[in-house]
């Protein structure tokens, strides 16, 4: 299920919004649900690390990949209806 979020930007904002989306070949909408998830997966780490006192481990690009497939999917898993 989705729902509709209202949100004002402002011109300089939505102007790269725009460029971005039509860079990207995709939708301004579809942009904007890509930088909140990734905002959102940023900040679940970053609360991780402080909650546990570590520092960010040195992985190769491939277990990163697939760290972030994870949280993805518990993020999925959880939303709710």
């Amino acid at each position: 299920m989705s729902r509709v979020l209202s949100v004002s930007i402002p011109d300089d904002l939505m102007q790269a919004l725009e460029r971005q989306a039509w860079a990207r070949a995709t939708t301004k909408s579809e942009l904007v649900r890509e930088a909140l998830r990734s905002t959102l997966e940023r900040d679940h780490w970053s609360e991780t690390f402080e909650r546990n006192r570590l520092s960010p481990p040195t992985l190769a690009p491939e277990e990163i990949e697939t760290m972030v497939d994870a949280v993805r999917a518990d993020m999925r898993s959880t939303r709710a209806p």
